[in-house]
């Protein structure tokens, strides 16, 4: 993305959904994305 180079885990598909990872899609608009490891809590900013 912006000639940066990402490490994604590819898309699947999972009952009959496709999944994609949330942070390439969220990152990729521009967003910045943290995790919180001891809340579980992912949270997605736009600067």
């Amino acid at each position: 993305v912006n000639g940066n180079v990402l490490s994604i885990v590819p898309p699947y598909i999972k009952n009959g959904r496709t999944m994609v990872p949330l942070r390439v899609i969220a990152e990729g608009f521009g967003a910045q994305v943290e995790w919180d490891p001891v809340n579980y809590i992912i949270t997605i900013t736009m600067p």
